[in-house]
Formats: C-alpha cells, sequence, structure tokens
C-alpha cells in the first residue's frame, strides 16, 4: 500500500506495506538491555485472595504483573517531564503526528577512552527538511539488544557542540541507539537540557522546543540504509515522563521536490 503525502510544497511516496519497527521489546522472561537498573524487567502472576493468574499453577486464565523501568530496560521515548520539577506525560506534552525523518550512521570519536559524536559528523542534516533524525551508531552489533550497560559500560555520547547544532534546527524527534543522550556520569543531563531549549538559548526555528521529544535504545539492523523514511512514532498509553514506545519507518520516494 503506498500513499502520496503533500510535504511543505513537495511530494512524497510512503510504502505503508514494508514498515520497520525500530524498538527493542521489553521481555520480562528474556534478554534485555540494563541500564541505571538493578534488576531486570520481571513478571510473577497476579494474586488477589485466593485467585492465582497462572493456569500452570491452578489458576484459571493468566494474569501477569510486570515490573521494568521505561528508562533502562528497552525502547522509549521522553518528554522535557523528564529534567523538569513539575510533572509532564509524553502524551500530553510532544508533537506525535507521523513526520519525515532522516536515518544516519556515525562512528564516534575515541577521546581518553570515551566515544563522542561530534558536531561534523551531522553536517548531512543541515539541509535536511525534516523533523526527525535517527542515529545509528558504530559498531552496530546485535549485543545492543541485551546489553548490560554496567557490565559493559561505554557507549557514544553526543558532544555538546552537536547536540547545540540538533536543538538549533527544526527538529522535534531525536533517536538514537543508545541508552542515553548524555554520559552516564553527567547527572546534570545537560544534552537533554540543550535539546530541550532550557539552557537560555533562542530557538528561532522551533516554536515550541518542550514539544520535542528524546527517543533512546533504538535498534536499526545494518540492512536497512541511511536516508529518509516516514516516521510513525507509536507511544505506550502509560502518563509518565517517559514511555515505552515502537518507532515505525516506512521507506519513500521524493516524487516532486519540497522544503521548508
Amino acid at each position: 500500500m503506498k500513499a502520496r503525502i503533500d510535504w511543505h510544497g513537495g511530494i512524497l511516496e510512503v510504502d505503508f506495506s514494508l514498515g520497520r519497527s525500530l524498538a527493542i521489546s521489553i521481555d520480562p522472561r528474556g534478554k534485555n538491555p540494563n541500564f541505571f537498573a538493578e534488576a531486570a524487567a520481571r513478571a510473577e502472576p497476579l494474586r488477589c485472595g485466593g485467585f492465582v493468574g497462572d493456569m500452570a499453577g491452578g489458576g484459571s486464565c493468566n494474569a501477569e504483573v510486570i515490573q521494568f523501568s521505561t528508562h533502562s530496560h528497552g525502547t522509549h521515548t521522553e518528554c522535557v517531564g523528564h529534567i523538569s520539577p513539575e510533572r509532564q506525560a509524553v502524551t500530553g506534552t510532544i508533537e506525535q503526528r507521523p513526520t519525515l525523518m532522516r536515518l544516519v550512521t556515525i562512528a564516534g570519536d575515541v577521546l581518553e577512552g570515551d566515544q563522542f559524536i561530534p558536531a561534523r559528523a551531522l553536517a548531512d542534516l543541515d539541509q535536511f527538511d525534516g523533523s526527525a533524525v535517527a542515529i545509528r551508531t558504530l559498531p552496530n552489533d546485535v549485543e545492543k539488544l541485551h546489553r548490560d550497560y554496567d557490565e559493559t559500560p561505554g557507549f557514544p555520547v553526543l558532544t555538546s557542540e552537536a547536540m547545540t547544532r540538533l536543538s538549533e534546527q527544526r527538529l522535534m524527534h531525536l533517536l538514537i541507539d543508545t541508552p542515553s543522550v548524555d554520559h552516564p556520569h553527567n547527572q546534570a543531563l545537560e544534552n537533554h537540557a540543550t535539546w530541550w531549549g532550557l539552557d537560555a538559548r533562542v530557538l528561532p526555528g522551533v516554536p515550541n522546543p518542550a514539544a520535542r521529544s528524546i527517543t533512546e535504545m533504538i535498534y536499526v539492523p545494518d540492512e536497512i540504509e541511511d536516508g529518509d523514511y516516514w516516521l510513525d512514532l507509536q507511544l505506550a498509553p502509560l502518563v509518565s515522563d517517559a514511555v515505552p514506545s515502537r518507532p515505525v519507518i516506512y521507506p519513500l520516494t521524493r516524487v516532486q521536490g519540497g522544503g521548508w
């Protein structure tokens, strides 16, 4: 199924029959990523009075209580409420309409043992006319699907210059395959603050930076090529500063040029 979309005066032809999810599922009985959490995701039967939600244990049906950390155990989307004193929920804060996204693959520079994504690696986005970017970091092994970041620390982190460059563009959604856009020891979460315009800068191209989202812990298989895609950022209906999410991308063709 293909559809033609009018995008800022241009025409995009999107193939909705070829959607690919970039989500890492949260499996309470399997292997998940783990970042800043003492326990893995887990499930146990629901118990209420004499009822046990486990047919193998004699219950009339299966009903589970699942425990996990949204920020720690799989793909999740955050809103500005992640770093603001007042409670704000993703579903009531971020821009949720499907949009044009660019996928870029970046190998970080190594400095004193840490990997950093420099601003120059994002030059391909300067003339981009979409509102979302997904960053795939190298190396891109399948360990990202279940990596314990306490046992195997370290991942590419955007430099402050790189995040500033991203924040000054007309982007509303930032997706990345690392567990955080900040260094794990940066408790000030400065890159988060820069993205949401909380550092007192004026962002003329972005009318409402607080409506932006950050999606962390995606996984982009190697066979998905860099380029432009149509993004449907699917969110769990959970009232929180971060929710499990399922970004789905669709291949597209530019039939007619457009621009901002």
